[in-house]
């Protein structure tokens, strides 16, 4: 493997972008001779039975299959299946020889750092939002129980896993370099303090007729100063008088996106794309 970090400035600097992608949990400190061997059956299966990515000889040409390895932190290393480890693995392991190192460069300060409040509907629309959001650049999402919700958050505590899996998969396709944090589901009340102690713009997607569009309260925002976006949705049903009046009080922002009533999982989709067209203007 190169010692040298490639910086990814644009996409030039990338790997080739027809590489396969897979997110791992990265065991840095197992790295011996440039070579790693990680337990996952999954990642076995989905490599060797539906890629049918094989290893090859070293000597053995046209050269062995390539992918793209990412912890999720913005590192990623392109890498191939590794024939002088693969008969020291388990059943359920799969072995790589590392190539090369890329770093995504520093975040552009004109970009917004998102976090979506996500209300708890119905588990199946959950998901979808949580697919596109992910595919749309979201960087962390929190799941959260309001006063009109119709699921409790600690029903929702089990399906972390199952929704870290869905990002995950939704980050491959989308070719991202880092995985949203999918937090733990709370309430509307925690989720607002804990908002609130972290520096941002705090922002209540509202039907309010007076709000100003979300799109233009974005780009009349300073990002330089406060780029952290906090942005709550209301369930269904809305969001309560009480609820309001204390978003309201600890600070946030009221927004709408447009004449039209929309569903959560909608309203997250159009939310997250103003972000970044705000980001994109700001930019120009």
């Amino acid at each position: 493997m190169s010692s040298d970090q490639i910086i990814i400035q644009d996409e030039a600097d990338a790997p080739d972008h027809r590489l396969p992608r897979f997110f791992i949990d990265w065991p840095i400190d197992q790295v011996e001779n440039d070579s790693i061997s990680i337990d996952n059956a999954e990642l076995k299966h989905q490599i060797e039975k539906v890629l049918r990515l094989k290893a090859a000889p070293n000597d053995q040409e046209p050269p062995r299959a390539q992918l793209v390895l990412l912890p999720g932190d913005g590192r990623m290393w392109t890498a191939r299946l590794s024939p002088n480890m693969s008969s020291r693995c388990k059943s359920t392991s799969i072995a790589f020889e590392l190539l090369e190192h890329f770093q995504e460069e520093s975040a552009n300060p004109a970009r917004f750092v998102s976090r979506i409040y996500m209300p708890l509907i119905k588990p199946a629309r959950f998901e979808m939002a949580l697919e596109k959001l992910t595919e749309l650049g979201v960087d962390e999402i929190v799941p959260t129980q309001y006063e009109r919700s119709q699921y409790k958050a600690e029903n929702y505590q089990k399906r972390i896993d199952r929704w870290s899996a869905i990002c995950r998969e939704a980050a491959e396709q989308s070719r991202r370099v880092r995985l949203p944090i999918i937090h733990q589901a709370n309430t509307w009340q925690q989720a607002l303090d804990d908002a609130g102690s972290d520096r941002g713009l705090m922002i209540l997607l509202h039907e309010r007729a007076n709000a100003p569009d979300m799109a233009s309260l974005l780009y009349n925002h300073q990002p330089a100063e406060q780029n952290r976006l906090h942005i709550f949705l209301g369930p269904e049903g809305g969001i309560t008088d009480v609820e309001s009046s204390s978003f309201i009080d600890k600070g946030a922002k009221l927004a709408r996106l447009g004449d039209n009533i929309l569903r959560a999982e909608t309203a997250a989709v159009v939310a997250l794309s103003a972000v970044t067209f705000a980001a994109n203007k700001i930019q120009d």
